[in-house]
C-alpha cells in the first residue's frame, strides 16, 4: 500500500511506501495531525487514524509533552505559564554568555600558543585557533540549547528557548539558529532592544521565553 501526506507547508508528498511513512513518523516528520491518506482514496485523515502509523504518532505525541514538561520541571517552572522575558534580562544573559565564551576563547589561545604551535607547528595553532573562535560559541550555544534549552546565561536569568508554543529546540535547530545568530551578531542587541526578538528566531521559528516558578 503507498501513501501521501501533507507536509507543514501544506504540499502533498507521495506516493511514499508504507515503510517509509512509518520511517517518518518515526522521526517526528509526520505527527499526529499530519494528514495522510491511501493511494486508493482522496479524502485525508490525520495521521492518528491511519492504523499503521496510530500507535506511532500516539507514543511520539505523549514522547513529546513528557519531555518538555520534565524540562519544566527541572527547571522549576510551569510550562503553561510562559511569557515573554524583560528585554533586560535577555541582553544581560547575552553579556554573561559572551563573557564565558570570551574565557573558553582564551583558553584555547593559551594552549594552542603554547602546545599547538610546539605540536602542529605556530602558523597550523593560529589557523586552528581563528576557527575556534567561531567553532567555540556555536558550539556553546548549540548543545546547550538544545539538550538544556538554556546557556548559562540564560539559566542564570531563568529564561529558556523553545519552539512555537511549547516544543523542544532540539540540536539540529539550535544549530542554525546560533548559526544565524552569529551571521547577525552585530544587530541582533539592538533588534533584541527593539523587538525583543532577533532574525535568528524568525528565522528558525524559536522564541526565548520567561517563565515565573510554577
Amino acid at each position: 500500500m503507498q501513501y501521501y501526506y501533507e507536509n507543514a507547508r501544506g504540499e502533498e508528498v507521495g506516493p511514499v511506501d508504507e515503510d517509509i511513512l512509518i520511517d517518518r513518523a518515526k522521526k517526528g516528520e509526520i505527527t499526529s495531525e499530519t494528514l495522510v491518506r491511501n493511494s486508493m482514496v482522496r479524502t485525508y485523515k490525520p495521521a492518528q487514524k491511519i492504523a499503521c502509523l496510530e500507535e506511532i504518532v500516539d507514543k511520539k505525541s505523549s514522547e513529546k509533552s513528557k519531555s518538555f514538561k520534565d524540562i519544566a520541571k527541572n527547571l522549576h517552572r510551569s510550562a503553561s505559564s510562559v511569557k515573554p522575558p524583560p528585554v533586560n534580562f535577555r541582553l544581560m544573559a547575552f553579556a554573561l554568555d559572551i563573557c564565558i565564551v570570551s574565557v573558553l576563547v582564551i583558553i584555547f589561545y593559551a594552549v594552542m600558543k603554547n602546545w599547538g604551535s610546539e605540536a602542529l607547528g605556530e602558523e597550523k595553532a593560529m589557523s586552528i585557533f581563528m576557527a575556534s573562535m567561531a567553532g567555540i560559541p556555536l558550539t556553546y550555544y548549540t548543545f546547550l540549547l538544545g539538550l538544556k534549552a538554556q546557556t548559562i546565561g540564560y539559566w542564570f536569568f531563568g529564561i529558556m528557548v523553545i519552539k512555537g508554543e511549547d516544543d523542544e529546540v532540539f540540536v539540529g535547530r539550535a544549530f542554525f539558529m546560533c548559526l544565524f545568530f552569529i551571521l547577525t551578531l552585530p544587530i541582533e542587541p539592538l533588534l533584541i532592544f527593539i523587538f525583543n526578538k532577533g532574525l535568528h528566531e524568525t528565522f528558525t521559528g524559536t522564541r526565548v521565553v520567561n517563565v515565573r516558578l510554577g
